[in-house]
């Protein structure tokens, strides 16, 4: 998992370990859960 730096169009914040978000498509929604191994939390720029 990469997450994108603000200069290449991404988030200012990190993502932390069991984030939640909801995601949407034309013809169905569902919850996603970002479970991350080896870290609390990723920063803008770095991979997990």
């Amino acid at each position: 998992l990469y997450i994108l730096k603000p200069s290449e169009g991404g988030s200012k914040i990190p993502l932390a370990n069991y984030f939640t978000e909801h995601v949407f498509s034309l013809t169905w929604d569902a919850t996603a859960l970002l479970k991350i191994l080896d870290k609390d939390f990723v920063m803008p720029g770095e991979a997990a």
